[in-house]
C-alpha cells in the first residue's frame, strides 16, 4: 500500500455513520476529502441535488510516518462507496480501543481498528 497523505483518529460515536447512511439513501458513490486540519467533506451528487457535509471533529494521528510540521496541511481525496463504508463503520457497535482512517491520495482508504481485549467475549 502507498504511504498515506492523510491519518485521522476516528472519534467515537454514531454521527460519521449516520450521515453517511443519510447521504446513501440520495447516492450509492461520493467524494470524500480528509485534511490533516482534522476535517472531512463528505460530497454526493444527484440529478436533483448536490451535497457538502463537513465533519470537522477528526484528529490527526502523525504517528502514522507524517510530520507535523512538514505534513499537517495534507489532504487527500477518495471515491468510496457509501454502503459498503456505512458497513465498515458499524465498529461504532464493537468494543474497540481505537481507530484510524489512512488515506493515500485518489487510491486507498485503510481503516485501521485495533480491538479492545473484551471483543472477543
Amino acid at each position: 500500500m502507498l504511504p498515506p497523505n492523510v491519518a485521522l483518529r476516528l472519534p467515537r460515536g454514531k454521527i460519521l455513520k449516520t450521515i453517511i447512511d443519510r447521504m446513501s439513501k440520495l447516492t450509492r458513490m461520493a467524494i470524500l476529502r480528509f485534511e490533516m486540519t482534522g476535517r472531512i467533506v463528505l460530497s454526493v451528487s444527484h440529478a436533483s441535488a448536490a451535497i457538502k457535509t463537513y465533519y470537522t471533529s477528526m484528529t490527526p494521528n502523525f504517528d502514522a510516518g507524517l510530520d507535523e510540521g512538514v505534513d499537517s496541511s495534507n489532504h487527500a481525496t477518495v471515491k468510496v462507496d457509501l454502503r459498503k463504508l456505512s458497513q465498515v463503520l458499524n465498529l461504532q457497535y464493537m468494543s474497540y480501543d481505537d481507530a484510524h482512517f489512512y488515506v493515500a491520495d485518489n487510491n486507498a482508504l485503510l481503516l485501521h481498528v485495533r480491538l479492545g481485549e473484551d471483543a472477543g467475549h
